[in-house]
Parts: structure tokens; C-alpha cells; sequence
């Protein structure tokens, strides 16, 4: 690419990606600085209605950098998401010190589902030519490229860690937390989303993307979307129904068959709706606090 795309969606364009109205609104809206009432026809009303739920975003919730995006199945996050942290890569805010690699960051919950998301972007940087004659060093887990103002940066996966260990030490151009409402420690099973998160805020000069199917009602993407959905205010909140997201009758009579066969999980995978606190536990936090005694 020659020309430095203007916008994120432009740079979608120009891969040959093709948005549905959703899926436009989405991220013309989180990432590429548009209001929701300043798009046109389908777009807008789906940006007002239901997936921001509000006219403008406010210069408080644009500066915080955060995007909390509550997701269904199947509406091309990861993907879109994944590109996102080349357009990055390619032209986000790097003051670093000579020689040094600031990539955009890739964390999931394992190495699987970070490598797909890794492996997104590198399929899209291997696809045009001008972009792949930047690539320096390819990896399993990510990718280093030179950009056109001679700085390294590149794309980088890491899983998500007790205490956001593997996402310290470095700093990025941008971040994307995919399935976040997972990120538990393999040891422990506690859920540490809000410690990889303090980990990469304080390092990243761009966005952090923060993405989830949503499970239990607690944790950092609770945190946020309920604070900021429809009233942003220190973050970008978004719900992308999968019937929101896409018009392809085939995912949508996926959709209408799974809530016909099972309605709690379609409420979930699809709806975006959360599951009541505690119905993730075998205990709800609640009732265990009610029954705790402090000691004499």
C-alpha cells in the first residue's frame, strides 16, 4: 500500500474486505473516530440503536483508548480484530528508541486461539505485496516489519497469564484482548483479565480492544460495558449481536435453529447476554460472603 489509508474501514477496503452494515458501523464507530449519528443509512441506525446505543461518543471515553465490546458468535471480531492490529502496526503511534520492535499485541486465553487471530494478520500482511516486502521475521506467535518511516513494529501474541506476566516488559502500538471473559490462570482458574489489562494500559500508546462472547456478570468486560454502554463515558462500549453483525441468511437461520434448540445458550452465544452472578460457579459469591464469619 503506498498511500497511508485514512481510516481503518479504508484499509479494510483496500484488502479486499467487505463489511456488512454492522460490522461498518462497528468499527468506523470504535476505532476510526466517527460518531454513530455521522454515518448514513443502515449503518447509522444500527451505530444509534443497538450497538452503541448512543449519538456521539464523548472526548472523555475517545481519549480513554478502551473499546468493550460485548460479541456474539460469528460477527468477524477476531478477524477484523486481528487486522486491526496490522493497520496498526503499520501506522500507529511509535516514539520508541531506535531499533526498538513496538508491535501491536494479540492476548487470549491459550495459544490457540491467539495464533488464529495472530495468523489473521499475517495472512492479510502476506496478501499485498507492499506489505510483504516489510516483513522481517515471521513466528509462530507473531511477526516483526518495518515500516515506511523505517521503525519496527509488527504483530505479537501472548496468552493471557497470572498477573499479565507475558504482557509486561514491553510496549505497544495497540492491543487487542480477544475473548476476555475467559482469561483465567491455567493453574488457579481465577480469572485475571483486570491484572492483564493494568499490565498493557500503562504500555500502549494506541487502542485496547477488549473482546468477549460475555459469561458471568463480574469481571473487567462487565466492568466497563456496564459503566459505558449508551453513556461512554471512560471507554467505548459496544454490543454485536450476531444478528446485528450479519445478514447472511445461512448465519441467520443458524441463529433462529440454535434458539429454538437451546434458548439459555443461544441467549449467550448470540444475544450477547450475560449469565446471572454466580450461575458460572458452583457457588454463588453472595451467598459464600453472607456465610463467612470474621474471626474473634
Amino acid at each position: 500500500m503506498k498511500a497511508r489509508p485514512t481510516s481503518f474501514v479504508g484499509f479494510l477496503s483496500r484488502l479486499g474486505v467487505k463489511l456488512e452494515p454492522g460490522q461498518l458501523a462497528f468499527w468506523a464507530v470504535a476505532v476510526d473516530g466517527v460518531d454513530p449519528c455521522d454515518l448514513s443509512g443502515e449503518a447509522r441506525e444500527l451505530a444509534r440503536g443497538e450497538i452503541f446505543s448512543c449519538e456521539r461518543i464523548s472526548p472523555e471515553a475517545r481519549a480513554a483508548a478502551v473499546v468493550a465490546t460485548v460479541k456474539g458468535a460469528g460477527v468477524g471480531f477476531s478477524y477484523a480484530g486481528g487486522l486491526y492490529m496490522l493497520y496498526a502496526a503499520l501506522t500507529g503511534d511509535h516514539d520508541g528508541a531506535p531499533g526498538e520492535v513496538r508491535p501491536a499485541l494479540v492476548c487470549a486465553p491459550d495459544m490457540r486461539l491467539m495464533r488464529q487471530v495472530v495468523r489473521f494478520a499475517l495472512g492479510a500482511a502476506q496478501s499485498e505485496r507492499s506489505i510483504r516486502s516489510r516483513l522481517e521475521n515471521v513466528t509462530a506467535d507473531g511477526f516483526t516489519l518495518r515500516r515506511e518511516d523505517g521503525r519496527l513494529s509488527g504483530v505479537e501474541g501472548k496468552p493471557a497469564t497470572a498477573g499479565g506476566r507475558a504482557t509486561r516488559g514491553a510496549r505497544w502500538v495497540a492491543a487487542l484482548l480477544d475473548e476476555a471473559a475467559f482469561f483465567k490462570d491455567a493453574d488457579s482458574g481465577i480469572v485475571n483479565d483486570a491484572d492483564i489489562f493494568g499490565s498493557v494500559g500503562p504500555r500502549n500508546r494506541g487502542i485496547t480492544l477488549i473482546g468477549s462472547t460475555p459469561w458471568s456478570e463480574s469481571g473487567l468486560l462487565w466492568s466497563f460495558y456496564t459503566q459505558n454502554y449508551g453513556k461512554p463515558t471512560n471507554a467505548i462500549a459496544a454490543k454485536l449481536r450476531t444478528e446485528v453483525a450479519r445478514t447472511d441468511p445461512k448465519v441467520l437461520a443458524y441463529v433462529q435453529r440454535e434458539r429454538e434448540r437451546d434458548p439459555e445458550n443461544c441467549a449467550r452465544e448470540h444475544d450477547c447476554e450475560f449469565l446471572p452472578r454466580g450461575s458460572a460457579a458452583f457457588f454463588d459469591p453472595e451467598a459464600v460472603d453472607a456465610c463467612i464469619v470474621g474471626a474473634a
